[in-house]
């Protein structure tokens, strides 16, 4: 599906997607990285209509008080440009801003996948294959309750 029309109802639904998607990845993160990084890269494949966003967010947790008061904050957000892969993003990340973690969907990560691509743990991974230097990426992972 391609991305909606501006000043459209769709538009609006999809914006509102995505703000959402950002914010649960944003808490996902603060709650992972736990004052390892306070900043981080979000990136991510929309369902719908295929898009892929890209964000800084950065998370600060209030001394004393607990993780649900964390606040976040986004740098930055966008959609890329449809002829930037996600190598190229990755590519730009270490180039720009070597050190800061990913926080990505499996999509992302399955175009990741492959030699340069090490399981550190579940849902924490390494990307080696870039001589830029090492990315951490985090991904969510489904917990299975049965």
């Amino acid at each position: 599906m391609p991305l909606p029309e501006l000043d459209t109802p769709e538009r609006v639904i999809f914006e509102e997607r995505v703000k959402q998607r950002l914010k649960d990845l944003a808490y996902f993160g603060s709650r992972k990285l736990d004052g390892d990084s306070s900043r981080f890269h979000i990136l991510f494949r929309d369902e719908e209509t295929g898009e892929i966003i890209a964000a800084f967010a950065r998370a600060r947790h209030p001394e004393g008080q607990r993780v649900e008061t964390t606040e976040i904050s986004f740098e930055s957000q966008g959609i890329l440009p449809s002829e930037e892969a996600v190598l190229q993003a990755v590519d730009i990340l270490l180039e720009t801003n070597l050190g800061t973690p990913m926080i990505c969907d499996e999509s992302i990560l399955d175009e990741l996948r492959g030699d340069s691509l090490q399981m550190i743990d579940e849902g924490h991974f390494r990307f080696i294959g870039n001589p830029r230097g090492k990315l951490e990426i985090y991904v969510p992972v489904p917990v299975n309750v049965s």
